[in-house]
């Protein structure tokens, strides 16, 4: 027998679960590639014989790191939207987290495929300190090795981002 519509469109489907329906890694993937073929195409300034700079592949590396933060962010809303439960961690270890109640009623419908993307737009994805700290919190897990965590630190400070 045929369930009845309700029951098929409460169903999520596997990409509403993710920004733009992509997964984390395809949406950074994609972006990666755009600036990646953008530096390609770029030219190297030249002193001399000597290479001094490429604005372009400047400006693409702060945008990788632009976009690495927005990975971050989409992974741990996916995560949550994905295992809900997690949230029962998540908010034992930060007491301090809110959500508007205006977002709330928003989610009404679709709650369980959307919280995930609200929580996230409440964190700062900044610097690896945070993002460990916030994945921690979330799984047990920190995604930087204190080696990896310093040297993200200083590509941060190299370019004030």
């Amino acid at each position: 027998m045929p369930r009845p519509p309700e029951a098929i469109n409460s169903e999520p489907h596997e990409r509403e679960l993710f920004v733009a329906g992509l997964t984390p890694f395809e949406m950074f993937n994609l972006h990666a590639g755009m600036l990646e073929d953008m530096v390609s195409k770029s030219q190297d300034l030249e002193d001399e014989g000597e290479i001094i700079s490429n604005h372009v592949a400047e400006v693409c590396l702060i945008g990788l790191v632009a976009h690495f933060e927005a990975f971050c962010k989409h992974q741990f809303a996916a995560l949550v939207n994905i295992c809900p439960v997690l949230l029962e961690q998540f908010a034992d270890r930060r007491q301090q987290s809110s959500v508007n109640l205006k977002d709330l009623i928003c989610l009404t419908a679709n709650f369980d495929r959307q919280i995930g993307f609200l929580i996230a737009e409440r964190h700062d994805f900044g610097s690896a300190k945070v993002i460990n700290g916030i994945f921690r919190d979330l799984m047990s897990v920190t995604p930087f090795s204190s080696t990896e965590a310093r040297k993200y630190d200083q590509l941060l400070r190299a370019f004030s981002i």
